[in-house]
């Protein structure tokens, strides 16, 4: 297979969900990533995204810088705000893998969709969050807000 280099994807790609169960190549240098490409070498499906410098995951459980896909990303999802904080709190939860006891909430670092100033949401209310000192609804969480790693705060759109 020809390698194409504008179709490598990197660890500074905005959207790096989108790829989540799309088929390529992997690896943690281009020269290597290249010479899979055209040995066709290695073909997995990505099973996830973590926040670090290797942030693809190949279903081996293997973790790589640059990623070269073969498949492309199913339709963009459609996202929407939350409806109440406990689907927030629940969606998080399975997005951070984690296992909370029914008292405990998590703790929630946000920030700007389009700067690197950082909140944490303080309080949970049942249709509005208090973020360190300001209260804002679910649908201004999902306005102007993203999770640390990037991911839009929201759930899929049905229908």
């Amino acid at each position: 297979m020809k390698f194409e280099r504008e179709k490598v994807v990197d660890v500074l790609c905005d959207n790096l969900e989108q790829w989540v169960g799309c088929e390529g190549y992997f690896a943690d240098y281009l020269t290597d990533l290249k010479k899979n490409v055209e040995d066709e070498d290695g073909l997995y499906t990505m099973v996830g995204t973590i926040d670090c410098a290797c942030p693809f995951e190949t279903m081996r459980g293997m973790n790589y810088q640059f990623f070269y896909p073969v498949t492309p990303p199913e339709k963009e999802r459609k996202l929407v705000p939350f409806d109440t904080c406990q689907e927030l709190i629940d969606w998080y939860c399975r997005h951070e893998g984690l296992n909370l006891s029914k008292n405990q909430l998590p703790s929630i670092w946000v920030r700007f969709r389009d700067s690197e100033a950082k909140s944490l949401i303080t309080d949970y209310y049942i249709y509005s969050v208090r973020l360190e000192g300001s209260s804002g609804s679910l649908k201004e969480l999902f306005d102007e807000y993203k999770l640390l790693d990037g991911t839009p705060i929201g759930k899929e759109a049905r229908g």
